[in-house]
């Protein structure tokens, strides 16, 4: 049904700081509504808006992201095309936030930096986060820099396409 069911990291992606491991994807729908480990535990749970790329809530059920963002529910604060921009808990706090441009070339940011303040220049930035669906309400894979669009995946960088085909040549 052209949908991803299964992704297997290992080596630590492209980064090499990715964590190792294998995810399963329930489905309903285009939306995935739920994603396990390869024990098949649930590990994040997504509620969606009216408009199919509308993510408004993840819920974490096991410690997530290079930060370690505890189990909980977090709401996804997005522009008006859907580009995430930061990810908030339940108090409305910021935990993790994103900068995307416009070809969805995505950079993660897990802390707010000396200042604690965060979008300012020293916020602390991550190879991946607590939340995978970024740009557009599209999946980002941290391990490839690939975006997830339904049916279709999508290079972000013309060189993570080459980086790519010399790992998976070179493994």
């Amino acid at each position: 049904m052209n949908r991803r069911v299964r992704k297997t990291i290992f080596k630590g992606g492209l980064t090499g700081s990715v964590p190792n491991g294998t995810t399963d994807y329930m489905w309903s729908g285009w939306q995935c509504m739920e994603e396990r480990n390869y024990s098949d535990a649930p590990v994040r749970q997504y509620v969606w808006g009216t408009y199919i790329d509308e993510c408004i809530q993840l819920t974490t059920l096991t410690t997530l992201g290079s930060q370690n963002l505890s189990p909980g529910t977090y709401y996804l604060l997005q522009d008006l095309l859907y580009r995430a921009v930061a990810l908030a808990n339940s108090s409305g706090a910021i935990v993790e936030a994103y900068d995307c441009d416009a070809y969805g070339n995505t950079l993660i940011f897990t802390a707010p930096g000396a200042d604690g303040i965060w979008f300012t220049d020293d916020d602390v930035q991550s190879n991946y986060g607590a939340n995978e669906i970024i740009y557009c309400g599209y999946r980002f894979d941290p391990e490839t820099d690939w975006l997830a669009a339904r049916a279709a995946i999508y290079a972000c960088f013309a060189w993570s396409v080459l980086q790519f085909a010399e790992v998976v040549l070179t493994r």
